[in-house]
């Protein structure tokens, strides 16, 4: 199961019975969102793979071994990205399949339902200013191979990826995206579910989806507009980034060959 939009978590989480996994300040603000939102009802317990290491209880609730729990019954995991590719991976061996990322969702719940559906924006309206998001763009892009380039794209996006998901989800997600650019290849670029921007339209989820628009599509793409400013998006998120909060952070971990071969990538796809 993928990431989940606002309304899917609340449908969820407000018309099931469902656990928590983790133990740890992810936990925690997975917790006070589900009590805020009136769905403590439905929170079983906590679960943890390790019992030994943990106390009995855990904001007010028990924390209970996997095996206790029904394989029919939803689990939201509430850890670091790179832990929770590690867990999400775990629970599907264990035939679990019924499974949240609640990195993410922590983060939709914390934004608040958006205030504007499927807005039409230009997305080439990323491509104009060297933020970290065109920056972040622009690693996409190289990877698309549509440029005569010097370096390897697929090796900057999966090094840049990995420090949001550690190298084996990293190397996944290349390969994803890879998969999505061949079939728009063929058939087009037709947008699956909206982007979510800031109020102030900044993007907050949907790069790949921009780069497919301008590549292949008709160089729009549909947002969901969410009542928050950047800067409180930013709050939210800064434990996901891991290091490249900004655009000096990022330019930092690059090379300069990188770089100027970014800025090649950058300039051409801004002029489609």
């Amino acid at each position: 199961m993928s990431k989940r939009d606002y309304h899917e978590i609340i449908d969820i989480m407000s018309n099931n019975k469902f656990w928590i996994y983790g133990y740890g300040k992810a936990a925690k603000r997975l917790y006070r969102q589900v009590v805020k939102y009136g769905f403590e009802q439905n929170l079983s317990e906590f679960i943890v793979t390790d019992l030994s290491s943990v106390n009995e209880r855990f904001c007010e609730k028990d924390v209970i071994s996997l095996d206790l729990v029904d394989k029919n019954d939803w689990i939201i995991i509430a850890a670091d990205i790179v832990s929770t590719e590690e867990i999400y991976s775990y629970l599907s061996e264990k035939k679990y399949n019924k499974i949240i990322r609640g990195v993410f969702s922590i983060i939709d719940l914390e934004c608040g339902p958006p205030i504007e559906f499927g807005r039409k924006l230009p997305a080439k309206s990323y491509f104009v200013n060297n933020s970290l998001v065109s920056w972040v763009i622009a690693i996409y892009l190289a990877a698309t191979k549509y440029i005569n380039q010097d370096i390897s794209g697929k090796d900057i996006y999966i090094r840049l990826v990995s420090r949001w998901l550690g190298k084996v989800a990293a190397e996944k997600d290349y390969y994803r995206f890879m998969d999505k650019v061949k079939l728009c290849e063929l058939n087009g670029f037709s947008q699956d579910y909206p982007i979510k921007v800031c109020k102030d339209l900044y993007l907050m989820d949907g790069a790949h989806r921009v780069v497919l628009s301008q590549c292949f599509g008709d160089g729009n793409v549909l947002a969901d507009v969410h009542g928050v400013t950047r800067e409180k998006w930013a709050r939210i998120t800064n434990t996901r980034a891991q290091g490249l909060d900004s655009e000096k952070e990022l330019l930092n971990y690059l090379t300069k060959d990188e770089i100027a071969v970014l800025k090649k990538v950058y300039n051409q796809f801004a002029k489609l």
